[in-house]
């Protein structure tokens, strides 16, 4: 018995679902604590099991091949999960068959074996319209993954797994997800259309016809007392789930330490991105149970709803099913937190929380309010980050980068207090960033150092001029040049190399417009030959930003005709 497939009938329409179901996946895992995910198996059924063409009507798969897989391994023909999405598990998937291991026939019991949907029309219910998504899990029957996440490293390392996947509700009945399963062949499962009411299956959950907004949750194959909740199968959608859409997306968090007898578990659950209350007290709560005496972890899918009583000739329509399974065994990321109110080495791994340095692409460093005054982090080499997160709140931060070491980060975000970027001690080390923000009342401050914003998009210019009239940027006493770097031809400063769309930050001179933080007869030309002349820029000779090179600027630059800001930021 199959989860059925999808065709090329309908190709772009399931490509779309599917893309939108890992989209609201990775949206809402953004909600969550900092983690790392990593794809275990993933599977959109896009596959024909043998001696069925594409587009066919919703059929039994009859073909010897079938047969013979399905009496020799219990193995249904349509193969394994195609990690459509990721993940290096390629496993089978096991099906119900009846006691001579063949597929159950149809009758009072419903059918199992490999059923399909090759884009026909799914009905839903009465007046509920249709679909043409091309998947089932059709009758009384159930289907499990042959693989045992208990004995999965990496699901065991991480400590919680996700699971993903859309369900379509039948009519009648319910169809159910269930975890925790101890028979590697599935049999334990038995005769169940809902193998959620199995007690060998630690966790499970139901959803119910697409006529009922409710679920059931299983402990065991029993119903949990749950205060607050009557969960008699009938655990209502949080509001807003838009509970009758069809499919929902549904995502499980199973967190525990491991798989054996007795050992603490939770599980978590959200329909339509919406977090379910599972324990009575509020959403997003989780449901504590234990795992069993098996210490074994399969998991799998069932169907019990209304039996396909057509045949090959006149199909019945399905009304069940699901798609675009995911598991992911998901890592918590130990946050790069700056924890000692002292000054202290960025590479010294006992100055952050974790013990571990943070350096790499997806790397985000905060500094914290820890600090009570202004404190010195020196860099002994070079640093990448994705984001260097600020909150220094009264207190403050000094990067220093001497020698060969600069930091290159995706975004800086100052959020409260002051950063000082100084590379006075080594001029050929600016600090280059993809993205900069700083909040009201927080404060950068070009503490002999300089700063690359190396953009995509459109120029940030204008929003970091603005924070330099606003003073949320400033040049420790000096003025504070902000140039497209296009203006001066310049695709690298002070030994940083970027593409040509930049911004570039100095702490210098005013009248300095080639930013060598000294004012010079090169200087004066460039003001004589812009003078009176509107939006220049910095570059052009307006070095107050009132976007006309004018008398002001002149005197400025005669005030500081033959100065040199030296490395130490004094003035010569």
């Amino acid at each position: 018995m199959v989860l059925c497939d999808k065709f090329s009938g309908a190709a772009r329409r399931h490509h779309a679902i599917w893309r939108g179901s890992l989209l609201a996946a990775a949206t809402l895992a953004l909600t969550h604590a900092a983690s790392a995910q990593t794809v275990l198996l993933s599977d959109n059924f896009s596959r024909v099991p043998a001696g069925v063409a594409v587009g066919s009507p919703a059929q039994k798969d009859v073909s010897a091949a079938a047969q013979a897989a399905a009496e020799t391994d219990w193995v249904s023909s349509w193969g394994a999960n195609n990690n459509a999405t990721g993940g290096s598990i390629t496993q089978t998937y096991t099906t119900y068959l009846d006691g001579a291991k063949k597929f159950k026939a149809d009758g009072a019991n419903g059918i199992s074996g490999n059923w399909l949907n090759n884009g026909t029309v799914l009905g839903r219910n009465t007046g509920g319209g249709s679909t043409t998504e091309p998947i089932g899990l059709p009758g009384f029957a159930w289907v499990q993954v042959d693989h045992d996440f208990a004995a999965n490293p990496t699901a065991v390392a991480a400590g919680k797994l996700r699971v993903n996947f859309d369900v379509y509700r039948p009519a009648g009945g319910n169809a159910s997800w269930f975890f925790g399963q101890s028979d590697p062949s599935g049999v334990a499962n038995g005769n169940a259309g809902s193998p959620a009411v199995i007690a060998s299956n630690d966790i499970a959950l139901y959803f119910r016809g697409y006529q009922a907004s409710t679920f059931g949750l299983r402990d065991n194959g029993a119903l949990p007392t749950i205060p607050g909740i009557a969960n008699a199968d009938t655990i209502s959608y949080a509001a807003g789930s838009n509970a009758a859409s069809y499919p929902m997306s549904v995502m499980i968090d199973i967190t525990t330490g491991d798989y054996s007898a007795g050992s603490n578990a939770a599980l978590e659950l959200w329909v339509n991105n919406i977090p379910q209350d599972l324990n009575g007290t509020a959403a997003g709560n989780q449901y504590a149970f234990q795992w069993d005496a098996g210490g074994k972890a399969y998991m799998g899918f069932g169907s019990n709803n209304t039996a396909v009583t057509g045949t090959v000739a006149a199909p019945v329509p399905m009304a069940t099913g699901f798609d675009n399974f995911v598991v992911s065994a998901v890592t918590p990321i130990v946050p790069f937190t700056w924890n000692v109110d002292s000054n202290g080495a960025w590479d010294d791994g006992s100055n952050w929380t974790g013990g571990n340095v943070p350096n790499g692409p997806t790397v985000t460093a905060t500094l914290g309010n820890v600090v009570t005054n202004s404190r010195i982090v020196t860099l002994a080499s070079p640093i990448l980050l994705e984001a260097l997160v600020v909150k220094s709140g009264t207190g403050a931060y000094v990067i220093d980068s001497p020698g060969a070491a600069r930091l290159t980060v995706g975004a800086i975000q100052v959020q409260s207090g002051r950063l000082d970027l100084d590379d006075s001690a080594n001029v050929d080390s600016a600090t280059k960033t993809g993205t900069l923000s700083i909040a009201g009342g927080a404060r950068l401050n070009l503490d002999g150092g300089s700063l690359i914003v190396d953009y995509a998009g459109s120029s940030p210019l204008v929003a970091i001029v603005t924070d330099i009239l606003a003073g949320r940027i400033t040049g420790d006493g000096a003025a504070v040049a902000a140039v497209e770097a296009s203006g001066l031809s310049l695709t690298s400063f002070r030994g940083t190399s970027f593409d040509g769309d930049a911004v570039l930050l100095i702490r210098t001179l005013k009248g300095d417009s080639d930013l060598d933080q000294e004012v010079d007869f090169a200087d004066l030309v460039v003001l004589a030959q812009n003078y009176n002349e509107a939006n220049k820029g910095w570059h052009g000779g307006d070095s107050d930003y009132s976007g006309i090179v004018d008398f002001a600027d002149l005197v400025a630059l005669a005030q500081n005709y033959n100065a040199t800001l030296l490395s130490t930021g004094e003035i010569d």
